[in-house]
């Protein structure tokens, strides 16, 4: 289908430019450990519903920053493009405070070689506590999968964030995070893959020292089968 090719290739095309936008190295560097486990439900041939939770520790290990609940729902449509709507809910422990996120998202994956391209558009709208006004920020994801045999898979990706508003809390329209994620996962049967990997997540502060965190990455993902049988 036309529209769905093109659809895929501005996707790509337009996380490629963006991904050359990387900001430049940060002041502070500190070690972080994210733990991240998701359950996926086919519900037919076409929807799927899903969960995640992820546990968060910065600052060396030493602060155990915030918890994350993310379920969402994603249509599947022909050409390997999909749509997703979700929720996510982030529970701070310092400061003590909750952030609501409303959130939309279109991608698309492309077979080429031994390889899969990757990429997606995010639209997350925060609803970030004390602050004057929604928060709207886009995110662009641009990377590849590769199949490496017996169960094992490699993924090397590039999240861009941008924010496309001010609020009392974002004091300006710009790049607010980049991620840079290689990861190994391994499929251990039965729907189970286990996730390990290496997340660069670079925050511009806006006014202090910018950061950069270097994660470890890890965790269990599980695809159950399928829940209805469609008929």
């Amino acid at each position: 289908m036309p529209i769905a090719s093109s659809l895929r290739a501005t996707i790509l095309a337009g996380a490629l430019f963006l991904a050359l936008a990387v900001p430049g190295f940060a002041n502070d560097d500190d070690a972080a450990l994210w733990l991240v486990n998701e359950i996926g439900v086919p519900l037919d041939d076409r929807f799927s519903a899903h969960v995640m939770l992820q546990n968060r520790w910065t600052d060396d290990l030493e602060n155990y920053q915030r918890t994350v609940l993310r379920p969402w729902i994603t249509l599947h449509l022909p050409h390997r493009v999909q749509l997703a709507v979700g929720y996510d809910l982030h529970a701070f422990t310092n400061p003590d405070e909750t952030e609501h996120r409303a959130w939309q998202r279109i991608g698309a994956s492309y077979p080429i070689g031994g390889a899969t391209l990757l990429g997606h558009f995010w639209l997350e709208e925060r609803f970030l506590p004390g602050a004057s006004a929604v928060a709207v920020r886009g995110r662009f994801n641009l990377g590849a999968s590769f199949d490496l045999g017996n169960g094992f898979s490699l993924v090397a990706r590039n999240e861009l964030f941008v924010d496309f508003n001010e609020t009392s809390r974002i004091r300006r329209k710009s790049v607010g995070e980049n991620q840079f994620v290689v990861s190994l996962s391994k499929e251990l049967g039965s729907g189970v893959h286990f996730n390990i990997g290496y997340l660069q997540q670079y925050l511009d502060v806006r006014g202090d020292e910018n950061l950069v965190y270097h994660t470890l990455n890890t965790g269990f993902s599980w695809t159950t089968p399928t829940l209805f049988d469609g008929r």
